[in-house]
């Protein structure tokens, strides 16, 4: 455990930090961000491994990416972790910079499992996130009845904030579940509702299967890519 920022890895500054060949990371606590990995540095990449079982205080149980941070998981499983803000298994956020148009985050033939956070139980954008051939599975949103800092209780699978650029192909999200809306996919901007698309967020989903406990906020058709 410890009060600070990363419990299993800490990156920052100009790293380039590789996590391959079934690397484990788990069971480790962060008193602020990032349980399993916090990333302030160039690039991270997390292939062929494991990030489960870990916890932090704030933002982010697993992996942590900040500012223009780039991330890139491929092959790999997020699972179990937990957090006490923002993001069960990933937190991706942008920053005060407009970093999102120059830093693609991507996640490749991935499983996001099991996951729970106040808001985003799988995922939380706030970036330019491309999702493709992976699953996002019994993750959960709950509802925090004290919090006064964010909205809790939104985005079981993925939740995608006012920076957000969300894309999917060729994906599952299933069986996830949130205490107030989007079970799957709850997108917002500046707090309101959906309004796809709308300035300076994106929105798709092409060729993906949405199942089980999932429920996104007002109906409403993808436009075509």
């Amino acid at each position: 455990g410890g009060s600070g920022d990363g419990g299993g890895i800490y990156a920052d500054a100009y790293t380039i930090l590789t996590i391959k060949g079934g690397s484990t990371i788990s069971n480790n606590t962060a008193g602020r961000d990032g349980g399993g990995i916090y990333n302030n540095g160039l690039r991270l990449e997390v292939d062929s491994s494991t990030v489960s079982d870990n916890e932090a205080d704030r933002d982010a149980g697993g992996i942590y990416s900040w500012h223009e941070s780039k991330l890139a998981v491929n092959n790999s499983t997020i699972s179990n972790n937990t957090s006490d803000g923002k993001g069960g298994g990933i937190f991706i956020d942008v920053g005060e910079g407009n970093y999102r148009d120059s830093v693609d985050n991507e996640i490749f033939y991935s499983n996001i499992f099991g996951n729970q956070a106040y808001q985003g139980g799988g995922i939380f954008n706030n970036g330019a996130l491309y999702i493709y051939g992976s699953t996002i599975d019994s993750n959960i949103a709950h509802k925090e009845k004290n919090s006064i800092f964010f909205r809790s209780g939104d985005g079981g699978g993925i939740y995608s904030g006012n920076q957000g650029q969300l894309f999917v192909y060729d994906s599952t999200i299933i069986n996830n579940k949130a205490d107030v809306d989007g079970g799957g996919i709850a997108s917002y901007r500046d707090g309101g509702a959906i309004n796809i698309p709308i300035p300076h967020q994106y929105f798709r989903i092409l060729n993906t299967l949405t199942l089980g406990v999932n429920y996104l906020i007002d109906a409403f058709t993808p436009p075509e890519p």
